[in-house]
C-alpha cells in the first residue's frame, strides 16, 4: 500500500544526492514523509593481494571519482575498470545518510538500510579490496546507528 520514488543520478555526487532527495520530497508531497532509505549500489574487483592493481583497489574501495570522458575515466577504461562507479560503495552510502538522517530525525522516525555484503562481516581470500570497502560501509552504518539512538531513526545492515 506504500509508494516509492526512483531517480537517476550519481550517488557519489553530493549535488545529485541533494537533487534526488528534493525530487523525492516533491513526489511524496508536503506532510508525506520519506520513511525508508536503502543504499545498495556497489562494485567489486576480486583477486589476491598480488593480483589486484592499485587502480583496481582504488576503483573497488572508491578512492577516486571520475566520469566517462574525464582523463581518469579514460585511464580506468583502458585498465578495464568501470569508470563513474568510484565512491559508490562507501561515499554514496554516507552522502545519502547525511542527506536524509536530518529529515528522519525531524519527523521522529525513519529507517536506513545499508546493503553491504557478507564480505563486510567475514574475510575471504581474493576479496581484500572489496571486503575493505564493505567493512567501511558496516562502520558507517554502526556509527550512524549510535548517532541516531533515541531519535526514532532505525539503522540496519
Amino acid at each position: 500500500g506504500g509508494r516509492g520514488a526512483a531517480g537517476v543520478g550519481d550517488v557519489c555526487s553530493s549535488a545529485d544526492v541533494a537533487r534526488l532527495a528534493g525530487e523525492a520530497a516533491k513526489f511524496f508531497g508536503e506532510g508525506s514523509p520519506c520513511d525508508v532509505l536503502v543504499t545498495s549500489a556497489g562494485i567489486g574487483r576480486f583477486g589476491t593481494v598480488e593480483e589486484i592493481s592499485e587502480a583496481d583497489f582504488d576503483a573497488t574501495f572508491q578512492v577516486r571519482c571520475a566520469r566517462w570522458g574525464d582523463s581518469a575515466a579514460s585511464a580506468a577504461a583502458r585498465d578495464g575498470l568501470t569508470a563513474g562507479a568510484p565512491q559508490v560503495n562507501v561515499k554514496g552510502s554516507w552522502l545519502w545518510a547525511r542527506e536524509l538522517v536530518p529529515v528522519f530525525k525531524a519527523q521522529g522516525h525513519g529507517q536506513l538500510l545499508f546493503v553491504s555484503s557478507v564480505a563486510g562481516l567475514r574475510t575471504f581470500a581474493r576479496c581484500s579490496a572489496y571486503g575493505a570497502s564493505k567493512w567501511a560501509v558496516q562502520g558507517i552504518a554502526g556509527s550512524i546507528r549510535e548517532e541516531c539512538k533515541g531519535s526514532g531513526v532505525k539503522v540496519a545492515t
